[in-house]
């Protein structure tokens, strides 16, 4: 059974890097923040990925609880192919328990928990 969850307000927009350079630093700040709007998918699935893993796996683990499910850490994360157009991951919590998430354009992440019988594929890169 895949039991789904949205979560409004999830915080992706603190995925933003605080600009503290010059004009140039600025520039090029606003060039990425336009061409990331511009992206199908509001350019969240480029800033996450851009994380460090432990801080993508904070925003994991963020989702999931906002959805109100139980998890204590994200032990593993994989990128797959995108789902409705949407980016998608395979988020595994506390070494046992699978979940899909989505990140929509307007970057609210849709949390669906894997049935055992669904596969899910890694997205090469």
């Amino acid at each position: 059974m895949i039991r789904s969850m949205l979560v409004a307000s999830l915080p992706l927009l603190m995925l933003a890097a605080c600009g503290t350079g010059g004009p140039a630093t600025e520039a090029a700040d606003n060039t990425a923040d336009n061409a990331a709007a511009a992206a199908p998918d509001g350019g969240y699935a480029a800033r996450i990925t851009a994380l460090s893993p432990r801080l993508r796996q904070g925003v994991f683990l963020r989702a999931i609880r906002d959805a109100g499910e139980e998890c204590q850490e994200v032990t593993e994360e994989d990128g797959i192919a995108a789902i409705e157009g949407k980016p998608a991951w395979v988020v595994t919590c506390d070494r046992s328990t699978r979940w899909v998430i989505t990140i929509d354009k307007s970057g609210t992440a849709a949390v669906n928990k894997v049935s055992p019988s669904s596969r899910a594929e890694r997205q090469p890169g």
